[in-house]
């Protein structure tokens, strides 16, 4: 008989994820997202953006290189999600 998929899931282990606020690149760019925010209102894409932040924290001698450019916009779009279901801000 096959089983479905949350029979074969049940017996593995969810796994975790480091917690976003002990995410230094997390932490970096929601210091960030209201500047991020009006860049986007003012048109600036995804690329300009990204490449921005590297550019700007990398001077700041913060940028870590295991940090990915794209995780930018991942980090700013849960940002912005929490914040609007919080208190409707960013």
């Amino acid at each position: 008989m096959d089983m479905s998929l949350t029979e074969r899931l049940l017996k593995e282990a969810i796994p975790t994820r480091k917690m976003r606020s002990d995410n230094p690149h997390f932490q970096e760019i929601e210091k960030l997202a209201k500047e991020i925010s009006l860049l986007k209102k003012q048109g600036y894409v995804w690329e300009q953006i990204n490449e921005a932040v590297e550019e700007e924290r990398r001077e700041a001698g913060i940028w870590q290189e295991g940090w990915k450019r794209n995780n930018t916009q991942i980090h700013f779009n849960y940002i912005r999600k929490t914040c609007k279901k919080a208190k409707n801000d960013v």
